[in-house]
């Protein structure tokens, strides 16, 4: 890959950091508004999406860039946010469990 250039997939040339690594540059809440809405977004235009994983980076000034949305689920080898996955995912199950049809 170029210098200058982005990929978010390690056979391209792309690197997995770790986002203990990377959280001290984010703002979490902006981070949790601009997923909140993309999956809103996607609702919108797909019906129910349930789970997807985002690629995103992150600018010099805490400017937040999606790159991808990813509609499969994944496991992440990072085992905080592999447990707030299954949480959730948890939590998303039964709620659609207590829904009337």
């Amino acid at each position: 890959a170029d210098v200058e250039s982005v990929t978010t997939h390690v056979f391209h040339g792309g690197t997995i950091l770790p986002y203990k690594e990377v959280k001290e540059r984010i703002d979490e809440a902006a981070l949790e508004r601009l997923i909140a809405l993309s999956g809103a977004r996607l609702g919108e235009r797909f019906g129910f999406v349930g789970e997807f994983s985002a690629d995103i980076g992150v600018g010099s000034e805490q400017q937040l860039y999606i790159y991808e949305i990813n509609a499969k689920p994944m496991v992440f080898d990072e085992p905080e946010i592999e447990a707030r996955r299954l949480e959730r995912l948890n939590q998303l199950f039964a709620e659609l469990a207590h829904r009337t049809p």
